[in-house]
């Protein structure tokens, strides 16, 4: 809950720091502020992105973490292997079926 809580605290943060990029490269357009002010706000916005992906991949890690804990999430899996099982035998039946039809 936590992480989820941050996230969206960065989500916001991410919003505004590009919006002060963009404000930062239209004054510099018109020459109100040098380059190194463009440059630092878009290493503000990078850090914060960076950090959004962070709290992203940890609320995911928690979350599979959850899952593994739970029992759950391997039904997919065993389903997907039976589904491979079934796929190949009628592979085999039907070549055991043309063997047994000639003479």
């Amino acid at each position: 809950a936590e992480s989820q809580a941050r996230e969206e605290a960065l989500k916001l943060a991410v919003t505004e720091a590009r919006r002060a990029v963009d404000i930062s490269r239209d004054q510099y357009r018109q020459g109100l502020v040098g380059f190194q002010s463009v440059i630092d706000t878009q290493n503000r916005q990078f850090s914060l992105e960076a950090d959004l992906a962070n709290v992203q991949a940890d609320i995911s890690t928690s979350l599979i973490g959850l899952y593994r804990a739970m029992g759950g999430g391997w039904e997919a899996r065993d389903v997907f292997l039976q589904d491979s099982a079934e796929a190949q035998q009628p592979q085999t039946s039907k070549t055991a079926d043309s063997e047994q039809a000639k003479p």
